[in-house]
């Protein structure tokens, strides 16, 4: 193979659009299950090195292969060259149109799926990748193949309904264990009551709880639903993500806050390439979504009030005088003030300050900026009054409190 680093790429791209791709030689040695074994549930005795070796033998050089199969499943199979072995990639299954519950409700019937195995029959399609914008695929293959072959023009793409000829197999007799099946359920019972405990604990912001619960994060965890266990692991982080955020919105944190956090985790979620870094992701999440909750939970608050304090949060910077919140929320200022010092337990200019304060702090940990440039960032246009607040509030001037970090 003199196409190594072109091979290599080429499998990183459709990686990152989550197809997996199956390298298969002629004839198949192995149980090569390409289909996440939705025909071994479905037809009798199948064995897939035999069903592939069928197929691939009429498979000729030069030819994309298009397949949109029995199961509304869609297959990209090519031949590639300068291989000893006649070697195969085989991408899928993927979907372009993702199948309603009429068309799977349909399948089921057509395969003569048992009513008891059905949730399991359309656990399949839910797990196919999307795959939306199918003229960027077929020229990411199409350009590939132009580079293994060096024949731009010596090649065509040909379209199959189905990877045999045969109209017909024997479909599986659904004969399974009594024990096996109530092991899944049990799982199923399992996993559900683990979330429910995390949003519980979340929701009240209990971080104590949520530090003796993390040990129980384990690889297990994840929901085993394709063949590629880090996609298991992301997909289940990004449920997991999903789960978190609506906990801390009922521990009634604005969406304001949990939207960054929720977004910062998100963007690492599709950065992971192990299930050993997914599952310390997962308990970095619930500890920050619990350390969430217990510090911007609005519980207890007034609806004025919760507008206010979002509004600093989201603008320290800016102007945060008290007539300015008054009139924008069309209130009496000294109404406004008395309800933010009654809820709250100090003045609005108090509390400006110490947030702006804390902002600071978090700056001079974490960046190398001026302290001028910092004074800015926090609201302080006045480089002396800030530091005189904060040496008021620290008890060391903003450059004695960078020098004690350092050293």
């Amino acid at each position: 193979m003199n196409y190594k680093k072109e091979y290599h790429f080429f499998l990183k791209l459709l990686s990152k659009m989550n197809l997996n791709v199956l390298k298969v030689q002629f004839p198949c040695k192995n149980d090569l299950s390409f289909d996440l074994n939705i025909r071994k549930t479905v037809y009798a005795n199948i064995e897939y090195d035999v069903y592939l070796t069928n197929f691939l033998q009429t498979c000729k050089p030069h030819i994309i292969y298009k397949i949109f199969d029995e199961f509304l499943s869609n297959y990209i199979v090519f031949q590639l060259p300068d291989v000893k072995n006649k070697t195969y990639l085989l991408i899928g299954p993927f979907v372009i149109h993702p199948p309603s519950n009429a068309d799977i409700f349909k399948k089921a019937e057509e395969f003569q799926i048992p009513q008891e195995y059905f949730s399991r029959f359309k656990q399949y399609f839910e797990c196919l990748p999307l795959i939306i914008d199918t003229d960027t695929l077929l020229t990411i293959i199409n350009t590939f193949f132009e580079i293994i072959w060096q024949t731009p023009n010596d090649f065509h793409i040909e379209e199959l309904h189905s990877f045999h000829s045969e109209k017909s197999m024997p479909y599986f007799s659904y004969t399974p264990e009594s024990d096996e099946n109530l092991s899944e359920i049990k799982q199923m019972e399992n996993r559900y009551a683990t979330e429910d405990s995390v949003m519980q604990i979340v929701a009240n912001g209990r971080i104590h709880e949520a530090e003796n619960f993390i040990p129980q994060f384990t690889v297990q965890t994840f929901e085993q639903r394709l063949a590629d266990p880090v996609r298991n692991a992301k997909n289940y982080a990004i449920i997991m993500n999903t789960i978190l955020r609506k906990a801390a919105q009922h521990g009634s944190v604005h969406p304001y806050y949990i939207h960054k956090i929720s977004s910062h985790h998100a963007r690492k979620i599709e950065l992971l390439t192990s299930e050993k870094a997914a599952l310390v992701l997962l308990k970095e999440m619930m500890r920050k979504y619990t350390m969430l909750v217990q510090n911007y939970s609005l519980n207890g608050y007034s609806p004025l009030i919760r507008n206010v304090l979002v509004a600093i949060d989201s603008n320290l910077a800016g102007e945060q005088k008290l007539s300015i919140h008054a009139k924008r929320l069309n209130t009496n200022p000294s109404y406004l003030s008395a309800l933010f010092k009654k809820e709250v337990g100090t003045t609005l200019t108090s509390y400006v300050t110490k947030k702006r304060i804390e902002q600071a702090i978090f700056l001079l940990n974490s960046t190398k900026l001026e302290i001028q440039t910092i004074a800015e960032y926090c609201g302080f246009t006045d480089l002396c009054y800030f530091s005189k607040m904060f040496k008021k509030i620290i008890g060391k001037s903003p450059s004695a409190y960078r020098d004690s970090i350092l050293h």
